[in-house]
């Protein structure tokens, strides 16, 4: 016998079929497990990759970045900012859960 439907229940991963969408809507999504690729989902929201290094590793991935501008743009840097990009527009953003493959 077939279990009830519930409405509200969070779709498991198997049963995701993902079309594009508004990054409020596939934020959830990421914080269940239940996607973990955001490509191409939300095209009106810049994607990019995330990387968060100590300070004392900064100027030397920087220097990375200028001699490999392909493959690792440079980002924003200045020795005494705190958080090179500007401060993400979401109240409830959280980078742990948010961040599909997030790896400490």
């Amino acid at each position: 016998m077939a279990e009830p439907s519930n409405p509200t229940a969070m779709p498991t991963t198997a049963s995701v079929t993902m079309t594009q969408t508004e990054s409020h809507q596939t934020r959830p999504l990421s914080r269940s497990n239940t996607i973990t690729n955001t490509s191409g989902l939300s095209p009106s929201t810049l994607q990019a990759n995330l990387l968060i290094l100590p300070a004392r590793h900064s100027t030397d991935f920087h220097h990375l970045c200028l001699r490999n501008p392909v493959a690792c743009p440079p980002p924003r840097h200045h020795p005494h900012l705190i958080s090179p990009a500007p401060c993400i527009q979401t109240p409830d953003f959280d980078v742990r859960t948010d961040c599909p493959r997030y790896r400490v």
